[in-house]
């Protein structure tokens, strides 16, 4: 699997400052998951722009209700090592 997040705001970057502000609000990860009954997942990160996070494993809780998808994260060490739960909603698009 692999997932790319980043912040909701959107801003233009125009110097080196603005780079690590972009850099510090998004990440991306890939790596082989497993499903764990009832409603986990866990990715063995293989690839991460964050580089504590290599070889680690992620867990997620998810639940689906009609088209509604919700992911939400086990706690985990952000860049500036502070403690994150993400929670990440999906809506289906239906034709």
């Amino acid at each position: 699997m692999a997932a790319v997040f980043s912040a909701r705001t959107s801003f233009q970057i125009s110097s080196e400052l603005d780079k690590a502000r972009a850099y510090d609000n998004s990440i991306g990860y890939s790596g082989r998951y497993r499903l764990e009954a009832p409603d986990r997942f866990v990715t063995q990160v293989d690839v991460s722009s964050w580089p504590h996070w290599f070889g680690t494993t992620q867990g997620r809780t998810y639940s689906i209700n009609g088209n509604h998808l919700e992911i939400i994260s086990d706690p985990v060490r952000g860049p500036n090592g502070e403690n994150v739960i993400v929670k990440v909603s999906l809506v289906r698009e239906v034709a």
